[in-house]
């Protein structure tokens, strides 16, 4: 409908504009001398419709596309908030909470899951000294390799792992991994990752009281036990 309206202005556009190119030549011609002035205010109001209806259908043009615009806006926005939730075959917590996510921004630091983040609250509020999510590189019997710790904790002159573990963690491979530091002198704690969602701050409490009753680290992180940590900013 609206394109058969489109044709009928501009078909009569075009007759009023071969009827004063007419009228203009017969008035020159001195055919019908004054038609074209008496003709005028008629050809000119015709014109200023056409004009004024084509201005509004431009308008509305532009208003639909900023529409569209908005919401390929809201799409963008959606698809980027799904991409940092959880993804379908992640681990749910016994209170319903998404437990696993590809990233959790705090304070400048990134975790991966609900429950660290709670662990780095409750270790903030006490003022303890941490690292979160670093990847720390230590000898091993196959080399020195890289592994990384979900806290690395300094206090009281001990140094201190604490791991979150759902139950994607393999026993196995974090029996291995738990041995290494600790031939390094660092106690690894492990901790159930509901009891660090539901109660970190009880959970922080039992972790600093097992490190203060570990042995002393025997010497201060050197090249030899952890060379390098890097820290996920």
């Amino acid at each position: 409908m609206q394109s058969r309206r489109t044709r009928l202005e501009n078909r009569a556009l075009i007759a009023v504009s071969l009827l004063g190119i007419t009228l203009s030549v017969l008035d020159a011609l001195s055919i019908a001398p004054g038609g074209t002035s008496k003709l005028a205010p008629f050809m000119i109001g015709v014109l200023i419709l056409v004009l004024i209806r084509q201005r509004g259908q431009l308008d509305s043009q532009k208003l639909i596309l900023r529409r569209i615009k908005r919401v390929t806006d809201d799409l963008k926005s959606d698809a980027r908030r799904h991409r940092n939730q959880v993804r379908p075959n992640d681990q749910k917590s016994v209170a319903g909470r998404p437990e696993t996510y590809r990233e959790i921004k705090w304070k400048g630091l990134t975790f991966r899951s609900q429950s660290e983040l709670k662990i780095a609250k409750a270790l903030d509020h006490a003022g303890i000294l941490f690292v979160s999510s670093c990847k720390v590189r230590l000898k091993t019997e196959h080399g020195r390799q890289s592994r990384e710790v979900d806290f690395l904790i300094f206090h009281k002159g001990h140094l201190g792992v604490l791991e979150v573990d759902g139950p994607h963690h393999s026993a196995a491979a974090d029996t291995w991994r738990d041995t290494r530091f600790h031939e390094h002198g660092i106690p690894v704690f492990r901790f159930n990752s509901n009891d660090c969602y539901q109660q970190p701050t009880h959970v922080v409490q039992q972790f600093l009281s097992r490190l203060e009753a570990a042995p002393p680290n025997p010497d201060p992180p050197t090249e030899n036990t952890v060379s390098h940590i890097e820290g996920n900013s």
